[in-house]
């Protein structure tokens, strides 16, 4: 989740214009999670000079960073200066100037130059203001961005809005070119930013909800005309034949396989199949069939993500931790076919209060609250709750007792002073990041609700000796319990193993695909963490503990289920492919990916396999990623929910560029 806010931010933080008058400051809340993170300050102090300001905190993380900018007559920058520490603290200074009609921008990843004459996107900034205000200048309204890229905008709607007595007329735009769909953006009457999302003008916070409706609408209506055109068919019976077909029941594969899918199911699976005559024929050409991915952990922020992780194969995801009313409403439209994306369930987030409480609305501090979040969560079809670092330690056993009384599972993180195992023993069924079973093994007195619970582990993890009686008798008691484990392993590799400049190395096999825009953010936490001298080989050693310790667990019998909470799609095949590494039989990941996600969740009966009777949700992989995990990354046809949709044109919606031949 956190890579999506660096993301998202990055992005926001360019969107729209500057202060209309000289001499005048605006001031923004930082707000996600249904909370008010930080402040962003917006001063112009002459016609074409601003001073920026942008701190917040998210569980101990985020920046802190001033951004000194200068722009010319059309709006575009022409000198600018950013000083601080960015979202994991690492320093910051980033500089961009043009002379002799030459620009140049150096920060921690870039020391480039390239002619004058086109927009310069920011790597590291706070600066808001400047590129609507120039695309609105603009006669098409298009830009050139540097490093690369183009920009434009579109006027989506008006609406006016109410609170404590004020009224304010405002437009909702769209910006294409700076991630994988249209930016929407709220702008006021002067043409100053109003909300995007993240920033809203400061006493205005109560309109948030209102306009998020609006918005999530108008990004519906635009993503689900993607979703008809991407379509090849909508409904109708459809036969693949001639496939390779992996058996997630027996870990196995079968040749010259066909399967009939109608209604949204799978009707018959067999060697030579029938089909009605309307029926769309798909040869295989003995490509590798297999039921569709899972992502066991993630945050569905934006319309977006749900076209990410069809484009990857992924076509089931356990969310855990969004709005409630935002995922509902998006999973609805997901289920329905209105718009692309995966099956969806559920998990419900559950904090307590504090300076370092998660981003949720549902904080409890009380027995009262803590029952009343769980029934809530389960009246609403939620399968899981997900518990979090600052929950009141006698509230666990509370919230334990009253979801498994409803039928929920209980994963989460560990809080403050606790171990994993006093978790196993108070009741969890799952436990979330590799980080807190390194945790276990340490000061039970870190702060695990701040950036330490990944900092210590980091520094620390690669001594751990896995052959001890301590770690031998901890996974004895996982396997008793039958604790499942979501290690989130990518997350950690980006955060122990890159440093600054490096690309996040789950994006790095698709990071020339991407779009320009999308591909310079991509590695928003490239460089990991702050590393001082001899901390970057200590990280190393012990993201290759992890890898060895991810495999002890399994080779014990501990359920591992595969989850990226990062960018979509993409990051978890490169997830599977890390379990490959690590020694885990290639066929083991693949079911852990499909029948074991599914049976963890225990909806085994209606899909995670291709047998007749279960949902039509599966793949054709153009390769054998039993051989090479890395093939996983061929998805060529997807069928989810029985409609059947190109990888390449999904992956087209997106504008990301075709494959390497």
């Amino acid at each position: 989740m956190a890579s999506r806010i660096l993301q998202t931010l990055a992005l926001c933080l360019v969107a729209l214009t500057g202060v209309a008058n000289a001499a005048e400051t605006v001031t923004y809340s930082v707000t996600f999670g249904g909370q008010i993170k930080g402040e962003h300050t917006v001063e112009r102090t002459d016609a074409n000079t601003y001073h920026y300001h942008l701190v917040f905190n998210d569980r101990g993380r985020g920046p802190d960073l001033t951004t000194e900018l200068r722009v010319d007559a059309n709006g575009l920058p022409v000198w600018m200066h950013t000083t601080g520490v960015d979202y994991m603290k690492n320093s910051v200074d980033e500089t961009f100037d043009i002379a002799d009609g030459k620009a140049r921008w150096k920060n921690t990843y870039e020391s480039e130059s390239a002619p004058a004459g086109a927009f310069y996107i920011s790597r590291e900034g706070a600066e808001t203001g400047v590129l609507l205000n120039a695309l609105l200048r603009d006669d098409d309204h298009r830009l050139a961005l540097l490093p690369a890229g183009e920009a434009s905008i579109e006027k989506v709607m008006t609406h006016v809005v109410e609170s404590d007595g004020r009224k304010k007329e405002l437009t909702l735009y769209a910006t294409h070119g700076l991630q994988f769909t249209p930016a929407y953006q709220w702008a006021d009457e002067t043409g100053q930013l109003f909300y995007d999302g993240w920033l809203i003008r400061k006493g205005w916070e109560p309109v948030t909800e209102s306009l998020d409706e609006i918005q999530a609408r108008a990004e519906a209506d635009h993503l689900g005309a993607v979703a008809r055109r991407l379509a090849q068919t909508q409904g109708e019976p459809l036969l693949i034949v001639n496939a390779r077909l992996f058996d997630s029941v027996t870990r196995t594969v079968s040749d010259g396989m066909s399967v009939r899918v109608e209604n949204g199911r799978i009707a018959a699976v067999g060697r030579e199949l029938d089909a009605p005559e309307n029926a769309t024929r798909i040869d295989a050409q003995n490509r590798f069939l297999m039921p569709g991915l899972w992502d066991m952990h993630v945050h569905n922020f934006g319309g977006d993500v749900g076209l990410q992780h069809i484009a990857a194969g992924v076509t089931s995801v356990r969310d855990l931790a969004s709005d409630t009313d935002a995922l509902l409403a998006q999973r609805e439209r997901w289920h329905s076919g209105a718009t692309l994306g995966p099956r969806v369930y559920m998990a419900g987030f559950i904090d307590g209060p504090g300076k370092y409480a998660g981003p949720s609305k549902v904080l409890v501090d009380t027995e009262a609250e803590a029952r009343a979040a769980v029934r809530k969560y389960a009246a609403l079809g939620y399968e899981q709750v997900k518990l979090y670092n600052s929950l009141r330690h006698e509230l666990l056993p509370v919230i334990i007792e009253e979801a498994h009384d409803n039928g929920l599972r209980v994963s989460g993180h560990i809080p403050l002073h606790k171990l994993a195992e006093d978790a196993v023993v108070v009741g969890y069924d799952e436990i979330q990041h590799i980080n807190h079973l390194f945790l276990n093994f340490l000061d039970r007195n870190i702060d695990n609700r701040t950036p330490a619970r990944f900092i210590e582990p980091g520094k620390h993890g690669g001594e751990l000796d896995l052959d001890s009686k301590r770690v031998r008798e901890f996974v004895q008691l996982l396997v008793k319990n039958k604790v499942v484990l979501d290690p989130t392993l990518s997350v950690f590799e980006t955060m122990w193993v890159p440093r600054p400049g490096e690309p996040t190395p789950a994006i790095a096999p698709v990071f020339e695909r991407l779009p320009p825009m999308v591909a310079r953010f991509s590695d928003a936490f490239g460089g990991g963490l702050p590393a001082a001298e001899g901390d970057a080989e200590r990280y190393r050693r012990t993201f290759q503990r992890s890898l060895e310790f991810v495999k002890l667990l399994h080779d014990a019998g501990v359920p591992i289920v595969p989850g990226t909470d990062a960018m979509p799609g993409f990051t978890l095949q490169h997830e599977l492919e890390l379990y490959s590494q690590a020694g885990i039989p290639n066929a083991d990941v693949l079911y852990l990916a499909t029948l074991g996600a599914a049976k963890v969740l225990g909806h085994e009966n209606d899909t995670g396999s291709i047998a007749s009777g279960k949902r039509a949700d599966f793949i054709l992989v153009d390769g054998d990623p039993l051989r090479d995990m890395r093939e996983i990354r061929n998805v060529e046809w997807i069928v989810r929910d029985g409609r059947l949709y190109h990888a390449a044109d999904v992956q087209a919606a997106l504008g990301m560029l075709p494959a390497a031949e």
